[in-house]
Formats: structure tokens, sequence, C-alpha cells
């Protein structure tokens, strides 16, 4: 990729009002969606691509409120800011741990939500910074997702037509979404929520057992997303935890009834532990990239070496970027210290630790991002809540609230190292670039911190509408160690064992050349969480992106991803908009 850069590796249209406040816009939408769907499926979106293509049309439409042309440089800022706000929820845990928290009856306002947040959001993107030279200046690891964003911005850039082309998917599919969701959960309520499998399994009706179709843009657009081999592995899960063992414990008289809630806290067990241990035991294969995280913070340590040669375009004036991101850090430990002792009540050496450990483990992560584009969030946060149990012995939601501090700053500082990668190949400014992320972590917290009460109040947490997958594995991961073994239902310890073991199992063949064609455990898991519904409409949008993927491949690439995208923000921001209208009592809650 060819770019023109000034002397200094800046640009004159970089950092500028109209592409912040498209980040700002583009962010929001990313962010409920992040909130919505990661509390219904357990996914998010970091969004870079779907934030550039979107990030050029929206230039275009503020082009008059700006000096000049938009440039590729101002429509990465665009797509960073997004992404920085975008992350935001996953970073002050509003995915997993403030949701794990509150289904153990702990609640905490939304200052203190905030504060942490925006605390952890700070350190995750400080501690991005130094990481950048050794990974992307010295190794030039890959970062998938930041050198596709990279060829995508230059592309749309060299010609402007077929961007709007995929802009105009996006939008439409947002809209469209927006429409089917209205005129499911809204009024008047002409389209189904789902429809329910007949027959009966074991004696027990199927639909008791939650079988049947969700007709939910935000599942039928993470099929795409998440890919075949995924789609089918949670419909893997669904039939043996909603096919089998379901039906088998209504049979047996082991659940109090055949209902989701009472299934559920039977099931997560088993889920749980097939999850876990796939998780781990895929964290433990890539021991290498462990060793190589800590040769790079051996290295950082050292100080920065001597590369030689001139200086590259785009890199950082370490004066007052060093000065800019040392304030950044100290400010986030000293929030997320005060917020997490007075706010979560946490000793201050418990959080400091923490943070301590944050750096290894979002350095891991980054390393992974940029090797693999995989970031291994659930893992890390399961992991630590392990290893942090002893600071708070007994303690199961101080020890949730501990561990958050690892996931979150993991997740910002992936995020941040992405944007980095295309900003170095753009010839960008790294200092603009972190700008503009802090600004992004900011606006994010204010935003995600309301739509996440508003959603949970207008759906229930732990409910069909709302099952929050993640939370429920950092719940009895929590409980699991504060009480050794005495929350489990009859039974579920020993189907806990066994999913353990076929957890790892499936983890360690997933390297060989059959891993292909097993499901994965994390996958599978998961669908023990949320309803059948769900992983049927998950792997019906898989199976139909593979189709097409067949058949029209070069279209398929273009839009596939961008329609499914569109379709998870479109249901999002439509069921934010139903949660205030039934929180104003506007719309009858469902």
């Amino acid at each position: 990729m060819s770019t023109t850069t000034t002397h200094d590796g800046s640009s004159p249209t970089e950092l500028t009002v109209r592409a912040l406040l498209s980040g700002f816009i583009i962010g929001a939408m990313l962010a409920m969606g992040n909130v919505y769907m990661g509390l219904k499926t357990g996914w998010w979106d970091s969004g870079n691509i779907t934030a550039a293509i979107l990030g050029f049309a929206l230039l275009q439409v503020l082009r008059p409120f700006g000096s000049g042309t938009p440039s590729p440089r101002e429509n990465n800022i665009v797509q960073a800011t997004a992404a920085a706000v975008g992350a935001m929820p996953a970073t002050a845990g509003l995915l997993g741990a403030v949701p794990a928290l509150s289904l153990m009856g702990h609640g905490y306002s939304s200052l203190t939500i905030f504060g942490w947040g925006l605390g952890l959001g700070l350190i995750g993107i400080a501690i991005a910074v130094p990481l950048r030279r050794r990974m992307l200046v010295d190794e030039s690891l890959p970062f998938p997702t930041g050198i596709a964003t990279a060829e995508i911005i230059g592309a749309m850039h060299a010609a402007g037509r077929a961007a709007i082309a995929r802009a105009r998917a996006v939008l439409g599919s947002f809209a469209g979404a927006m429409i089917v969701v209205w005129f499911r959960d809204g009024r008047p309520a002409w389209i189904p929520a789902l429809t329910a499998f007949p027959g009966r399994l074991f004696g027990v009706p199927a639909e008791a057992l939650t079988w049947g179709v969700s007709w939910s843009p935000i599942l039928l657009g993470t099929g795409p997303l998440v890919g075949p081999r995924l789609g089918l592995s949670i419909l893997f899960g669904a039939c043996v935890a909603w096919g089998l063992i379901a039906p088998l414990l209504v049979r047996h008289g082991l659940v109090a009834a055949a209902s989701y809630s009472s299934l559920r806290e039977w099931l997560l067990w088993p889920g749980v532990a097939l999850m876990l241990s796939g998780a781990l035991v895929q964290l433990a294969l890539q021991a290498r990239t462990f060793g190589r995280t800590l040769a790079d913070l051996r290295r950082l340590r050292a100080g920065p070496t001597s590369a030689g040669g001139p200086t590259r375009p785009g890199r950082t004036r370490p004066g007052r970027t060093g000065l800019g991101i040392g304030v950044a850090a100290l400010a986030g430990v000293a929030l997320t210290v005060s917020v997490g002792h007075f706010g979560f009540g946490l000793r201050p050496l418990a959080v400091l630790t923490a943070i301590v450990l944050s750096i290894l483990t979002a350095s891991l992560c980054a390393r992974c991002v940029g090797e693999t584009d995989t970031v291994p969030l659930s893992q890390m946060g399961q992991l630590t809540q392990l290893v942090l149990a002893g600071l708070s012995p007994g303690q199961p939601a101080a020890g949730i609230a501990t561990a958050s501090v690892i996931a979150g700053d993991a997740a910002q500082t992936a995020t941040t190292m992405s944007s980095l990668k295309t900003t170095h190949l753009l010839g960008g400014s790294p200092a603009r670039l972190v700008t503009a992320q802090l600004c992004g972590a900011v606006v994010g917290t204010l935003l995600s911190v309301p739509v996440y009460r508003l959603v949970v109040h207008a759906y229930g947490l732990g409910s069909q509408a709302l099952p929050a997958p993640p939370a429920a594995v950092w719940r009895s991961v929590a409980e699991l160690t504060s009480r050794a073994g005495a929350a489990l239902p009859p039974h579920a310890g020993a189907a806990a064992g066994i999913a353990l073991a076929l957890g790892a199992v499936l983890a360690f063949l997933g390297r060989t050349r059959a891993g292909g064609y097993l499901p994965s455990a994390v996958a599978a898991g998961a669908a023990f969480i949320m309803p059948a519904h769900y992983a049927v409409a998950i792997c019906l949008g898989s199976l139909l992106y593979a189709l097409a993927r067949a058949f029209r491949p070069d279209a398929t690439e273009r839009y596939a991803q961008a329609i499914g995208a569109g379709a998870a923000a479109g249901e999002a921001f439509m069921g934010v908009l139903l949660a205030l209208l039934i929180g104003l009592g506007v719309v009858a809650r469902g």
C-alpha cells in the first residue's frame, strides 16, 4: 500500500473536529450494539472495518465543516475513535463482570462503574503505546484486522463509488433490522419473536426446551461474523444441552420445571466447564506466545532499542507523547485504585497487583491479536479469577471485580494495537491516534453505562431475552472458587467433570488436521447457557453466509460482513430505543 506522507509523518487533515465527531457518532452505534449483543449472545465486535466504511460516507456528509478533502488518515482517526468508543462496554466489564455481580445480588452506582471503566480504559491505551515499537516496527506483526482496515481505507479513497455501495449495504441492513425489531417487539407486533418447533424430546415438549428459530437480525447477523464452524459448534452444543441433557433432567425430576430459568441453572455448570477447559487449554498451547510476551516486557524494561536507519513515517515524538501517556496512565491507576476501594470495597494492594498483572496479560492479548487476530479475553478473565481468588478468600464479588481489571485492560489494549497497525500502514501519527482513542474512551464510558442500565431494566438480566453468557461464566467460576462446589445442583458436578475433560480434548485436537472438523469447546459451551432458538438462528445465519460464499464469493466477500454488522447494530439500536420507551411507559414490557 502506498501513501503520501510529509517529512514528519503527519497530515494536515488527520485529527480534525469532523473526524472526532464522526468517530463519536459511529462509536455510539458500536457501543450500543456491543452492550446489547454482548448481553444477548456473548460476542462483541471491535467494528474497525464497519467504522471505516461508515466513516468514509460520514466524512463526505460533514465535508463542508472541515478544511479540505477528507484524507485516508482522517478516516483512520474516525475508525480508531469509533473502535475505542465501541470497546468500552467490554473494558468497563459491562458484558461480564458487572452483570455477574448483579446476578449475585451486588449493585453499584453508575458513577462507580463509569469511574472504573474509564480508569481501565486509560490504562489499557497506555499499555499499548510502548508495545507499538516492538510489535509494529521491530517485528512487524501482521495484526490482520489492522491490515484489512488500512487496505479498505486506501481502496475507498481510491475508488469512492465502491465505498459508498458498502456503506449503503451497512445502512440498508441497519434500517431493515430496526424495522423488523419494531414490528417484533414494539407496537403493532406483527412479527413473532420466534417460531417454536413442534414435537417432543423424551416426552418433553420441544417448545418448553426453548427449541425453535429466533427471528432476530442480531443473531442471524452474528452468523457471518462467527463463520460456519463456530455456527455449527453452537448448534452442536445446543443439541447436547437442550436436546439431550435438558429433557433427561426434566424426565428424572432433577430440575424444578421444564423452563429456561430452571434448566439454565443446571446446564450452566457443564457449559462453563466446557468453555473454561477449552479456553485455558488453548491458552496453554500458546506457550510460545507467552514466552515472546515476556521478551517484549524485558525489552521494554531495558529501554528502547536502536533500530538503525532512517526514522519511519508516523513515529511518535517521545517527549510530548511520553508525557501525555504517562499522565493518562497515572490518572487511570489513581482512578481505578480509588474507585476499587471506595466503590467496590477492594483493598488498594489487590487492585495494584491486578494492574501490574494486567501489563503482562494485556501484552499477551496484544501479541495474540498481532499473530492470530484473536483476543483471549474470556481465558484471561477466568484464569485470573482462579489466580486472584487467594487475594480475596471467601469473597467471590471481590474476586470478580479484581479479575475484571485484567480483562478490561486487555480489551482496550488489543483494540488500540489494531488501530496503531492501521496508522502505521497509512503513515499517520501515533500520537494523534492515541489522543483520539483517549477521547473515545471517555465518550464510550459515558454512553455505555446508561445504555447498560436501560437494557437490563427493560429485558431482565439472565432472562431468555438477555441470557448474558459471559456473566454466567464469571459468576459460576466465582461461586465455585469460593464455595468449593457447594453451589452445584445435584449431579451437575459430575457433568462438569466430564465437560472439563471433553473441552480439553477438543482444544488439543483443534490444533491437529482434524481440528477444522471438530466443534469449538468455547462455542459449544456457550450454547448451554443461551436458549436453543438462539443457537439455531446463529447457525442458520452462518450457513446462509457459507452458501452465499460458495455461489457468489466476490459479492459475499464485499458485502456479507457489512450486512451482518449492520443488522446486528440495527437490532441493538432499536432494542435500546425500545428499552427507553419501556422505561418511560410508552411501550409495554414484553
